[in-house]
């Protein structure tokens, strides 16, 4: 009987390491441990984009997005991305954050390009934001020009 205690009480000790293993293994995966430092930027269109989605700076990946929600501002509706990056990361106050994907089968990042000035910005505060041009719209817009110029000027 004692021997039936004692293997149950290893076992049980066991499986429980393990679902604390599994958790901590899960959370350091999802990036989501560690101090970090919040900030938002503010984009018109935010195709591709969604909770979790990588935050890099210069191309290093400091962070994600936190969360999403549309606002209105100066007229218009645009989207305000809560930003949760690495704590103590230096991110200068002309800093520009833009949409952008290495490419044409790459996921869709928010890259933070370093600016030049001394003074930093502070937690909680805004970065600036660029739109990058819709790269699947300037292609369309080519080959509509091709097929126009094929059409009208390129006759046998």
């Amino acid at each position: 009987m004692r021997d039936d205690q004692r293997n149950y009480a290893i076992v049980g000790t066991f499986v429980i390491a393990m679902m604390a293993g599994l958790v901590v293994w899960i959370a350091v995966l999802a990036g989501r441990t560690g101090a970090t430092d919040d900030y938002h930027v503010h984009f018109a269109n935010v195709m591709g984009l969604s909770s979790g989605t990588q935050v890099l700076y210069q191309g290093y990946p400091i962070g994600m997005i936190e969360d999403i929600q549309a606002t209105v501002r100066e007229g218009r509706q645009v989207f305000r991305l809560d930003l949760s990056l690495e704590r103590g990361w230096r991110i200068p106050q002309d800093s520009v954050a833009t949409i952008t994907a290495s490419g044409l089968l790459s996921a869709v990042v928010v890259n933070v390009r370093a600016g030049a000035a001394e003074t930093l910005l502070e937690p909680g505060s805004e970065i600036s934001s660029v739109e990058a041009p819709d790269l699947f719209a300037a292609m369309s817009s080519v080959a509509e020009d091709v097929g126009e110029l094929i059409e009208g000027s390129l006759k046998p």
